[in-house]
């Protein structure tokens, strides 16, 4: 907003309709009928804007609360950002008018993911909250906007992130899974995945979660790493259980805050505090961001030297990882060429070791997934023992294939 009367009248707008920055949660109703509350942090200038996050709540509740649980639990981040809160657009019917709790739909969304949608279908939550967002950004300044939400929420966000990934600067799905609709290979369009991979995916899970098992947000960020997502980060924590308050939503959310900076200088310092915490995932993708935005090569040589430095951790593991994939005869190399590709996958010392894997990978997916599908008919029909042998087969046979992770979960849930 670089007009000074344009600026002026969007204060006063915000102003009247979001408290000015006084704090205070504000409630609206969309055209398309969805509730939501904002908050504009006291900091909020008009002419500067601030970023925003997108907080998507849990079934049977509404995103009011989890706006408040922000602002209580997490207050620094309340200062920072302007909070949103976009309601499902299913009210339950019992709930009273004082506290009004909602539901999303979503299961039956596609979006832009190549499978087909059932008429309707794309009038669903992943599309509304879109046209909530466009309305709320005609009145306030939002600089780049992050999107979380935990439970059901969290579902709705990863799949807002995969859907209108031009939106998001990043995601934080909390106590989550990813549907298959969502999944990184759903997705055929190449200007759809690229834009996809642009956003920072951090996970937040609790070990212990009795509701959402663990296991959701592992496959997840199992989905995101073998899609090639360049910031994705797992945040775990041992016993919050499925308490969105307990759980590491703030790091999450600094985290995402320093891989979309737009400081270089930043960036390159948050990559080598990583590189030296052995956070090499982060450094490579902080470092690569951070050389894009170095228009006057003030940084060039410490970027360089952090790039030597990640070459050197990944340069012998790679020669290796190549060498047994070249002559790959079983899967014995795979679990370690997993855990190298979720640090090394785009340092330039993995190029050979991920050329190899996927040329393997190329011969082994289809096959793969010919028996992944038969196995999961021999399951329906209640032919355990066949479907076990298929998926057996999977790990023996084609172990580059993305279906060999699956196969080896499905295995050990074994009785």
């Amino acid at each position: 907003m670089s007009n000074p009367g344009a600026a002026f009248f969007a204060l006063l707008t915000a102003s009247a309709l979001y408290g000015g920055g006084t704090g205070e949660i504000s409630d609206g109703t969309a055209k398309n009928g969805m509730t939501y509350h904002v908050r504009l942090p006291k900091r909020y200038d008009a002419a500067q804007g601030l970023p925003a996050i997108l907080i998507l709540h849990g079934s049977n509740m509404n995103s009011k609360a989890y706006v408040e649980t922000i602002v209580g639990a997490w207050p620094k981040l309340a200062d920072d950002y302007v909070l949103i809160g976009i309601n499902g657009e299913n009210r339950v019917e019992e709930s009273p008018d004082d506290n009004p709790a909602y539901n999303y739909t979503y299961v039956d969304f596609v979006g832009r993911s190549k499978y087909k949608g059932y008429p309707g279908t794309d009038r669903e939550s992943p599309g509304l909250v879109p046209e909530v967002l466009a309305e709320i950004r005609e009145d306030v300044n939002i600089t780049r906007i992050f999107v979380g939400g935990h439970s059901q929420g969290g579902f709705l966000a990863y799949s807002l992130a995969m859907n209108s990934p031009e939106l998001f600067a990043g995601a934080f799905p909390v106590s989550a899974g990813l549907l298959f609709q969502c999944e990184p290979s759903a997705y055929d369009n190449a200007e759809v995945r690229a834009a996809q991979r642009k956003v920072a995916i951090a996970i937040v899970h609790a070990e212990n979660d009795p509701a959402v098992s663990f296991e959701m947000g592992r496959a997840a960020y199992g989905s995101f790493l073998d899609g090639a997502f360049p910031s994705v980060r797992f945040f775990t924590h041992p016993s919050a259980a499925h308490m969105f308050a307990r759980l590491p939503v703030e790091e999450a959310v600094r985290w995402l805050e320093a891989m979309t900076s737009d400081d270089a200088e930043g960036l390159l310092a948050f990559a080598e505090k990583r590189a030296g915490e052995g956070g090499y995932r982060d450094a490579i993708s902080a470092s690569a961001r951070a050389a894009g935005l170095d228009k006057g090569k003030k940084i060039e040589k410490r970027l360089g030297a952090i790039r030597e430095r990640l070459d050197k951790a990944a340069g012998k593991t790679a020669v290796r990882l190549e060498a047994a994939i070249t002559g790959a005869k079983d899967d014995s190399w795979v679990e370690e060429f997993l855990r190298f590709r979720s640090d090394f996958e785009f340092a330039p010392a993995a190029h050979g070791a991920m050329q190899a894997y996927e040329a393997l990978r190329a011969k082994h997916e289809a096959p793969a997934e010919k028996l992944w599908y038969a196995a999961r008919q021999d399951f329906q029909a209640e032919s355990k023992t066949e479907g076990y042998q298929k998926l057996q087969q999977i790990v023996d046979q084609y172990y580059a294939s993305s279906w060999y992770r699956y196969a080896k979960d499905w295995l050990k849930e074994r009785r």
